[in-house]
């Protein structure tokens, strides 16, 4: 069996990973890639569950999660958020400023201080178009 790279909070259910954008799917890569390489834990704590006093919905629709930063020391988290930023900037959602936030390291009301990573909305290629199959 192989080694294990991150893993979910006790209560989320894994199958929420087949919802989750592509694009959030290479955050928590990256992710679990930094934290094997420097010995820090990668745990999510929120993929796809609702959340009382949630303002959005981008962990309803699959493109955010939170990773809790317990084990990590300051050194971890401030080079990590420079890399990541470094990484995803392109591909963050838009705040409210109209700029783009990959990665917010943030304390919400009745949690602890986590990365909060999101990425902007897919667009679709097929814009409304009806492909039939010729087969």
């Amino acid at each position: 069996m192989g080694e294990k790279y991150f893993t979910l909070k006790p209560g989320l259910d894994e199958r929420d990973l087949f919802y989750l954008d592509p694009t959030i799917l290479e955050m928590i890569s990256f992710t679990a890639a930094y934290a094997h390489d420097y010995g820090v834990p990668c745990l999510i704590t929120s993929m796809r569950e609702d959340a009382p006093g949630r303002k959005t919905s981008t962990h309803k629709d699959g493109r955010a999660v939170d990773i809790s930063v317990r084990g990590w020391n300051d050194f971890h988290i401030h080079s990590f958020m420079f890399k990541f930023k470094e990484r995803f900037n392109n591909q963050g959602a838009y705040n409210k400023a109209g700029e783009r936030r990959p990665i917010v390291y943030h304390k919400v009301k009745g949690s602890a201080l986590h990365f909060h990573m999101q990425c902007q909305r897919r667009k679709s290629n097929l814009q409304g178009e009806v492909h039939e199959s010729t087969t």
